[in-house]
């Protein structure tokens, strides 16, 4: 079986298993997320401590739009220490991008390895233990 008919089957699964109410919540909510980084942020880091939820509308929906925009090839992002630049474009951003193309190879540059390990262990940990993202998007249980 080929993965996008497998994910479209736990999909369709994990969705003819809610209640009417919630399968209607759940379609808004997706839909948001798949068309716009910045939404899906801030319902999956809104659900967790200092993980994005707490990101801005004036500062971060504008660069996280541009940074969507595929026909942008070379981006770079100046900000202020601790606002958010890792946590939204490299952490978040990475887990977004994954979500739309699961064959998708990201580059995490730092200056520190250890800092990349530690970013790549946030994704993961995102992926397998983040229930407001799991429940948004159930294909993840072929991750598990």
């Amino acid at each position: 079986m080929t993965w996008p008919t497998h994910k479209r089957r736990l999909i369709e699964s994990f969705y003819n298993s809610l209640s009417s109410d919630d399968k209607h919540e759940w379609a808004i909510h997706r839909k948001a997320c798949d068309k716009s980084s910045f939404y899906f942020i801030k319902e999956c880091g809104g659900y967790q401590p200092k993980s994005g939820g707490d990101i801005s509308p004036l500062i971060h929906k504008p660069i996280l739009d541009r940074w969507q925009d595929k026909t942008i090839t070379r981006q770079a992002c100046y900000m202020p220490r601790s606002w958010k630049k890792s946590t939204c474009l490299t952490q978040w951003s990475s887990v977004w991008e994954y979500l739309q193309n699961n064959e998708i190879r990201i580059l995490i540059p730092t200056e520190r390895e250890e800092k990349a390990s530690e970013w790549v262990q946030w994704i993961e940990a995102q992926i397998v233990q983040n229930e407001r993202l799991r429940w948004l998007y159930p294909e993840l249980q072929a991750v598990d």
